[in-house]
């Protein structure tokens, strides 16, 4: 026989050999289980669980589940437990749309950090790491809460940053036919690979604002696969004066699209003035104001007003003429003899004589003894196609 301190530690370690394999037991007919959320998250898309119990007749009634939100270091930074719940069925699943299952939530928060505010607000996760882990606690109705089941995952916030667009300005006039299309780069943390964008171009009809357009009508003008951040229209479809465009970039990041805000421009009209009759002078500009002029029958009239005329006895007038890249095409260094003087503050320009192209836009640059600039834009036709003497109307 053996001796009762002997005999007595023989049964305390057969009760505890049986109440660990016991213990083992009830673990194995409880399972959790989650799903890891999108990319993008907030405290509550977290909760997408699957929890199985393969005998629902042990002694268990009462359940609750236990999330704890560790950073990358493992500090505990947010303890959640859910509401008391019964698992009356072998599967029980949660999800967003049945959150209710499990709140109200007992959130407590360690650190004071930003993730505090982040999941009191319920916004979404700040960038980094999150390690997440869930515990199903159980209990007997005369007994104590005891964990049944965990499972843990990592979840990984990117810090992304989508393009923003840069140029024409939202609502600008434009006053080139082609014009370049800038937007500022996307950034993804996580993503190593080279980024690709996409533009898209749509015509806004009368009535729609340039969300509507770029969301429903046909596509005007599509560029795939651009490793730049810029594009320059050269459409096969020249763009229509007068016509309000919409246009939009997205950034292809792995398996993520990031857009821009839509934007819109409008193309400048072309009013002409009738380039033979006396009373046809286009005005000069303090700023190179959007329209652009038809020069008709390849002749250029022009008038400044009297406050910047030239002085007394100072007949030469400085002129520069650029071409739609700035460069600088004729100026009154290199053909002062092509400005010709029609009466006070009158002034006419043969455009063939200075062999300048038809239909292409130029900008004219005068300028006094003091640098006082003045504009006009233009562009040489060799056929009258309005009379109209009053230019931008």
């Amino acid at each position: 026989m053996f001796p009762d301190s002997l005999s007595a530690i023989v049964r305390l370690i057969a009760v505890t050999v049986v109440l660990f394999f016991a213990s083992l037991t009830i673990r194995a007919q409880y399972l959790i289980t989650a799903v890891s959320p999108p990319p993008q998250f907030t405290h509550d898309d977290l909760w997408n669980l699957t929890i199985t119990r393969t005998n629902t007749g042990d002694v268990y009634s009462q359940f609750y589940i236990a999330l704890r939100i560790f950073n990358v270091s493992g500090q505990l930074e947010v303890k959640t437990n859910s509401a008391t719940i019964a698992l009356s069925q072998n599967v029980t699943v949660v999800n967003i749309g049945n959150l209710n299952l499990v709140k109200p939530f007992t959130i407590n928060y360690y650190n004071g950090t930003l993730l505090q505010q982040v999941v009191s607000s319920g916004g979404l996760f700040p960038a980094g790491t999150y390690n997440v882990q869930f515990t199903l606690f159980g209990r007997p109705s005369d007994g104590e809460f005891t964990e049944l089941a965990d499972y843990s995952l990592q979840a990984v916030v990117d810090a992304l940053w989508p393009p923003m667009l840069l140029s024409p300005d939202d609502g600008d006039t434009i006053s080139v036919p082609n014009p370049i299309l800038t937007w500022t780069p996307a950034f993804s943390s996580a993503f190593t690979g080279q980024i690709q964008y996409s533009l898209n171009m749509v015509k806004v009809l009368t009535g729609q604002t340039k969300e509507q357009a770029i969301a429903s009508n046909t596509t005007f003008y599509k560029q795939n696969n651009l490793y730049t951040t810029f594009d320059v229209y050269m459409g096969s479809t020249p763009l229509d004066s007068g016509q309000r465009y919409a246009w939009q970039v997205t950034a292809h990041v792995g398996g993520q699209q990031l857009s821009t805000e839509v934007w819109a421009f409008v193309l400048a009209g072309n009013p002409a003035f009738n380039g033979t009759a006396d009373n046809a002078f286009a005005h000069l500009n303090l700023d190179p104001e959007p329209y652009i002029y038809k020069a008709a029958n390849m002749k250029l009239h022009f008038q400044y007003l009297e406050e910047y005329a030239l002085p007394s006895g100072y007949t030469n007038l400085n002129y520069k003429i650029y071409d739609y890249t700035g460069r600088v095409t004729v100026s009154s260094v290199s053909g002062a003899q092509y400005a010709i003087q029609k009466g006070f503050n009158y002034i006419s320009m043969s455009c063939s004589s200075m062999g300048l192209q038809e239909s292409q836009v130029y900008l004219l640059e005068v300028s006094n003894l003091k640098n006082e600039k003045w504009y006009l834009r233009f562009k040489p036709q060799s056929v009258i196609q309005n009379n109209n003497p009053n230019p931008g109307q």
